[in-house]
């Protein structure tokens, strides 16, 4: 078991950027902001839409690089196993932060990064297109990132035939859904115009 490549992955993941950074432009502290949650969302919240990207960013960029150099450097010499816990450590390690007293943020943006990582950049835009569609559809973000995350593991699973890949995302799922089981006892809301639609 190559434990060096899967420590790297989930201390890569395990960095708070969106506390540090909020640290840095002296955003008050990210657990009394809306959800509690430690994540670029409330960073956004609190210090607006231009720190709220660049934490975005990190957060979605500390996914991508560790799988994204691991795979395409080190890939030959890895089995199934290996690369199904290197690939889920960024997603851990944001989930469980040893740098938050593993009281971690919810794992959307990392998951994000990672996926783009195992897809060779296919999860960017695939991702916006299921993402944007379901927002238009109804309201509820939680819904939103599941059911967006489910198309994706489809498409992904059709197009890349891999089975490390299928059973990564699908852990992954099961994980996001953890994370935000109080937000699924809500159940979905649809916009307006399609209410109207179905009329």
């Amino acid at each position: 078991m190559n434990w060096i490549l899967i420590i790297i992955s989930f201390f890569s993941g395990a960095i708070p950027w969106a506390t540090l950074l909020g640290k840095v432009t002296k955003s008050p502290p990210l657990n009394t902001i809306g959800d509690g949650n430690p994540g670029a969302a409330n960073l956004w919240k609190a210090k607006g839409w231009k720190i709220g990207l660049i934490s975005v960013f990190l957060e979605i960029f500390k996914g991508f690089l560790p799988i994204y150099f691991i795979l395409t450097f080190f890939e030959l010499n890895l089995n199934n196993t290996e690369k199904i816990l290197i690939s889920l450590m960024p997603i851990l390690g944001h989930g469980f932060s040893p740098f938050l007293k593993f009281k971690g943020g919810k794992s959307l943006a990392v998951t994000w990064g990672v996926w783009i990582g195992l897809t060779k950049g296919l999860a960017l835009p695939i991702g916006c297109i299921y993402l944007l569609t379901m927002h238009s559809i109804q309201k509820h973000h939680a819904w939103t990132v599941l059911i967006s995350l489910i198309g994706m593991l489809i498409t992904f699973t059709y197009v890349f035939e891999e089975i490390f890949m299928f059973i990564t995302m699908t852990l992954n799922i099961l994980f996001i859904i953890f994370k935000h089981k109080n937000e699924f006892s809500e159940k979905i809301v649809l916009r307006n115009w399609i209410i109207n639609k179905l009329k």
